[in-house]
């Protein structure tokens, strides 16, 4: 849990990513369980001040890279699911951040999963 307006918690959500792609890659189902679960209580418990939307735009950009966590044809990664539910939740926070405003513009399958989150929200 996060205290401070300078407490980056990059390192701490890239790297619970990284093990989930990790645990992806190899099939290590009960790892990618547990991968999953971190950073659902880490973006949970986690205060969203100002400076530390990069944090979470590092995140969605990472997580969003098809190198890490490819497209799915008629799905979505649960990886990407669960950020994609943590940023339609903060949604208007984020859009105040630059980086987040430039993801939105290079990566289209993000744009795609957020506006259709969003819509969900909306019902």
């Amino acid at each position: 849990h996060n205290s401070s307006p300078t407490e980056d918690y990059t390192t701490v959500f890239l790297g619970h990513a990284q093990l989930y792609v990790f645990a992806e890659k190899w099939g290590i189902k009960d790892l990618k369980t547990l991968a999953l679960f971190k950073p659902h209580k880490a973006l949970t418990s986690f205060t969203l001040y100002a400076p530390r939307r990069p944090d979470i735009v590092e995140l969605l950009g990472y997580t969003f890279s098809n190198d890490n966590t490819p497209n799915l044809v008629g799905a979505v990664n649960d990886l990407r699911s669960l950020v994609m539910l943590y940023t339609a939740r903060v949604v208007e926070d984020l859009i105040y951040c630059p980086k987040f405003l430039s993801l939105i513009g290079e990566c289209g399958q993000f744009a795609q999963h957020i506006v259709q989150t969003l819509m969900k929200r909306i019902d």
